[in-house]
């Protein structure tokens, strides 16, 4: 995997194969609670790929400020509501702020569940709680060839967002 920046936009590169690689950009629109997430296929020059790749995407959810750690307890479950079969809409608790998570032209599939301890490198580095537990409300899959662009787009509420041209 690579790491760069178009300005300020971040791009992870992971290699699939010689020649084929899937970038990863993830960027904030300013002023709205809203992150694209956009994934491309790429192919190197000369490099003939004629076959799709098949990606699933699980995200992590969390219900916390941003110096706190999130735990599980017996029997909690975020709630997990799919209007479309490419975008649903999480909650972790009846009083908390929806999540919503858009596809595209990936499709959802529920199936909630938690993912124990996660280190976080850096809050060990400040002397804070460094796991957490984060829950995984389902998987979005999508079918990519060389070339392709597809995103999935995170907002605050239960509305989905006005996207921009061109975003999905």
């Amino acid at each position: 995997a690579s790491f760069a920046l178009d300005g300020l936009i971040p791009i992870f590169t992971y290699q699939l194969a010689p020649g084929l690689s899937l970038e990863r950009t993830i960027w904030m629109e300013r002023g709205a609670d809203i992150t694209y997430l956009r994934y491309r296929l790429v192919t190197s020059a000369g490099a003939e790929f004629t076959s799709s790749v098949r990606a699933r995407i699980e995200p992590y959810c969390v219900c916390r400020s941003h110096h706190a750690s999130q735990h599980t307890s017996p029997g909690w479950t975020f709630a997990v509501e799919s209007d479309t079969p490419n975008a649903c809409v999480v909650r972790a608790r009846p009083d908390a702020l929806a999540c919503r998570i858009t596809g595209g032209k990936a499709q959802f599939t529920s199936g909630g569940r938690w993912r124990m301890n996660i280190e976080h490198r850096v809050e060990r580095e400040r002397g804070l709680d460094d796991h957490e537990d984060v829950y995984i409300p389902g998987a979005f899959a999508l079918l990519l060839a060389p070339g392709d662009v597809a995103s999935l787009v995170i907002s605050a509420g239960d509305t989905p967002p006005a996207l921009p041209g061109g975003v999905m």
